[in-house]
């Protein structure tokens, strides 16, 4: 193995016409094709404020306030379906849905499911994998016990 990495080594020394070699390109051009093949796998996640039912069936909307934003989320490393390869080389543009989901005991979610649809299966695979590692740290409360259904609003953007 040595002996062969050697000689071609060797090879490239001697005859540099063997070399492989790259396209002269201007600096600007070089950063143009660069940005169009690098996927935008980045996301900002923005979590607006959730509509809670509550144990009577009521539904009540938490105030404004109650929002939330995670800058940089990897959707490369998101456990999509197989059908999402898209999502992890192309990337998403901006959308909004909303999941539905459920909050136990110790205020993780249990379960998810796309509610309001993006209009994109993809990106409804995104906030659905977003949402499954949501710790809603202030619930379940006295007012409000667990099991808790509730509506999460979202939006992905590409990070800037």
């Amino acid at each position: 193995m040595g002996a062969a990495a050697g000689l071609h080594l060797a090879l490239f020394v001697l005859f540099p016409a063997m070399a492989p070699s790259l396209p002269d390109y201007e600096d600007g051009e070089v950063a143009r094709l660069r940005s169009e093949r690098e996927p935008v796998r980045w996301v900002d996640v923005s979590f607006g404020p959730p509509l809670i039912t509550l144990s009577d069936g009521r539904r009540r909307r938490e105030p404004p306030t109650r929002r939330f934003e995670v800058e940089r989320v990897d959707i490369g490393g998101l456990p999509l379906s197989g059908g999402c390869e898209r999502a992890r080389t192309e990337g998403v543009g901006s959308v909004t849905g909303s999941v539905a989901l459920r909050v136990g005991r110790s205020g993780r979610v249990q379960y998810v499911q796309t509610a309001e649809t993006t209009g994109d299966d993809c990106a409804d695979a995104i906030l659905v994998a977003v949402a499954e590692d949501l710790w809603y740290q202030w619930l379940p409360t006295d007012e409000i016990p667990a099991p808790i259904d509730l509506v999460q609003p979202m939006t992905v953007q590409p990070s800037t």
